[in-house]
């Protein structure tokens, strides 16, 4: 017998499957705005004199970049951060280095043109110590740095909203428990193959019965006896005895065909 480590079966195991599943639980109205460039363009002012930028009656001045127009945003690539800077510049304390800085260096006004106009952009600031809260916003460009409108020459202002949500969500693990199919494997004893000299004596045995079979008949006729051919009489009885179904050698088919033969006599009488 030789012993080999093969596949005996399957069987049906369990095992646990997390999953991280996001819920939505609704909105939240954002208290402050967010970080953003607003462009602009202005007409009719004071030509060639300074003026301030307030927001909210705060001086952002020096957030503001005058090098900049209203195609300014219509060329811009569709990933520029002038469309969306998100917290990219949060840290900055006026207008962004990485586009350029504030037109009056950090401090002081910017001015109009010969005609009065006046355009650039505008960086809306929102971290720690520079943030406006939601809402109606007025933003306003006057010829004076204390934004007296009694003094002012020189004055626009425009108004737009500022809203937004958050949209809320958790996230919950769920575990479940999930079947799947194992494989068993287990040492078995495998039967040696016969070898051809196995095969080649079963035959000779064969032989050595049809022809004793053969001589019995022929004893049989001579008596006055019917008698069937040997093949016919050796498949009758391995049938009967179920010898074929157990698949006996050549050497019990020898032992056993003498008694299946004298049975055949017997019966004959």
């Amino acid at each position: 017998m030789a012993l080999r480590y093969i596949k005996v079966g399957t069987e049906t195991r369990y095992r646990d499957v997390t999953k991280t599943v996001e819920q939505d639980i609704g909105f939240a109205d954002i208290a402050i705005c967010r970080p953003t460039f607003f462009f602009f363009d202005y007409t009719g002012l004071k030509p060639k004199s300074p003026h301030w930028f307030f927001l909210d009656g705060v001086d952002v001045t020096k957030y503001i970049n005058t090098t900049f127009t209203l195609d300014s945003l219509n060329t811009a690539p569709r990933n520029s951060l002038l469309r969306d800077p998100g917290d990219a510049y949060t840290s900055e304390t006026q207008f962004p280095a990485a586009h350029g800085g504030p037109t009056n260096g950090g401090s002081g006004p910017v001015n109009t043109d010969a005609a009065g106009n006046l355009s650039g952009a505008f960086y809306l600031q929102s971290n720690t110590t520079t943030s406006f809260n939601v809402g109606t916003k007025v933003l306003e460009i006057i010829d004076t740095p204390s934004n007296d409108k009694i003094k002012a020459l020189s004055f626009s202002r425009l108004e737009f909203e500022a809203l937004g949500l958050y949209d809320l969500y958790i996230e919950e693990k769920i575990t479940t428990s999930e079947a799947y199919q194992q494989d068993l494997f287990d040492y078995v004893e495998i039967p040696e193959p016969k070898s051809s000299s196995d095969n080649s004596n079963s035959e000779v045995h064969s032989v050595r019965i049809m022809s004793h079979l053969q001589e019995l008949v022929y004893s049989i006729k001579s008596i006055g006896l019917e008698a069937q051919s040997p093949h016919t009489l050796l498949g009758k009885h391995m049938r009967r005895y179920k010898l074929i179904e157990t698949q006996v050698t050549g050497v019990e088919q020898a032992q056993l065909a003498v008694p299946l033969v004298l049975e055949v006599v017997a019966l004959s009488c």
